[in-house]
């Protein structure tokens, strides 16, 4: 977006200097509008990854719970079919003590590693927020210059038409 101007007047060289400013900072914006877009989707895609991530941890939690819990059944029932003695007693003891790690072991294996799924989760959220937040001002920024721009234009069209006409009414004096 390069306006030449052949600066004649002290204004229009202000003018043109402006305008210079104008766009490189319009270009500034636009890379900073494009870099904070890339990351907001760079932010979305973590964010929707960890949730699944914890979605996973919740299942194998309860793989894990299910499995104890089968081999505590599995070792009683074990212990209560063999004749009694020393091995079905320590078969039973084994059967209640994987019955009764289940539910931790579930919480070790799946609720904890989900929870912090769920807290990256949330930090890349406010990542998301963030990056859209840096976007929108950029946006807003890039706004402001067209609009500085376009009223330095108009300035400058009208000093062009000033020294237009003057320079008319300089020859219709001829």
């Amino acid at each position: 977006m390069t306006t030449a101007i052949m600066a004649s007047d002290p204004m229009i060289a202000l003018a043109q200097h402006e305008l210079e400013v104008d766009n490189l900072s319009a270009d500034i914006d636009a890379q900073d509008l494009r870099s904070a877009r890339n990351q907001e989707q760079a932010a979305l895609k973590q964010q929707i990854e960890k949730l699944h991530e914890a979605a996973d941890d919740m299942r194998r939690g309860a793989i894990v719970q299910g499995a104890f819990s089968l081999a505590g059944a599995g070792c009683g029932m074990g212990g209560d079919l063999m004749n009694k003695g020393l091995g079905a007693t320590l078969l039973k003891g084994a059967g209640t003590a994987f019955s009764s790690l289940a539910a931790p072991m579930g919480r070790w294996t799946g609720d904890v590693p989900q929870k912090n799924d769920e807290a990256d989760a949330k930090l890349a959220e406010a990542h998301v927020a963030d990056a859209r937040s840096r976007a929108e001002e950029a946006e807003h920024h890039r706004q402001r210059t067209e609009q500085a721009s376009d009223r330095t234009l108009s300035a400058v069209d009208n000093i062009l038409n000033s020294e237009a006409q003057g320079n008319l009414a300089v020859i219709a004096n001829v």
